[in-house]
């Protein structure tokens, strides 16, 4: 191997880094680089934070809507519950009136 002069490896190794003006140049198009990813981070936080408020405002939707089933499931039992006491009453009715119309009554035991 060839032992190079000072002056000669100094210049192969400013031509390999591409000298100080590279330096410079690579370091602009890094903070370019940069500058971009910054406004995209900043972008993408907009877009989570109005996702953020659409799911909240999603979720509270769902467990309204979820309450009124529950009312609803609740409001059908107590309905039901209710049509089974008016057939018993109007069965009890349809029985007074067949023992009326045949003049047998049922009796009825004293407490």
């Amino acid at each position: 191997m060839v032992k190079a002069t000072l002056e000669t490896r100094v210049k192969m190794l400013e031509e390999a880094v591409g000298g100080a003006d590279g330096v410079s140049a690579r370091l602009g198009r890094v903070e370019t680089r940069l500058g971009h990813v910054e406004t995209e981070v900043r972008e993408f936080r907009g877009e989570f934070l109005q996702f953020r408020d659409e799911t909240r405002a999603e979720f509270s939707a769902v467990r309204a809507e979820m309450a009124t089933k529950q009312e609803l499931a609740e409001t059908r039992s107590q309905m039901r519950v209710l049509h089974e006491e008016v057939i018993g009453r109007l069965a009890l009715l349809q029985e007074g009136q067949d023992a009326a119309r045949t003049g047998t009554r049922r009796t009825r035991h004293k407490r």
